[in-house]
């Protein structure tokens, strides 16, 4: 939800404390657990933000491939 109200400042906050990759591997390996309609929304909505926040912070330019997988 943190991504949705304000990606940036949720970036920032996530490279301060240095778990960006952590929290985007765990929130990818639960992604087949969101079933309802308003969870997948949730998550829809959260990784639009993401794809408009420019711009990315470098380590999750430079992860990306390994998030995704």
């Amino acid at each position: 939800m943190c991504f949705s109200y304000n990606a940036a400042l949720t970036f920032q906050v996530l490279e301060q404390r240095g778990v960006t990759i952590v929290m985007f591997q765990a929130w990818f390996k639960f992604m087949n657990d969101f079933k309802t309609d308003f969870e997948l929304r949730r998550n829809i909505f959260g990784l639009t933000s993401i794809m408009k926040t420019s711009p990315l912070p470098d380590m999750v330019n430079a992860k990306l491939p390994e998030i995704l997988n």
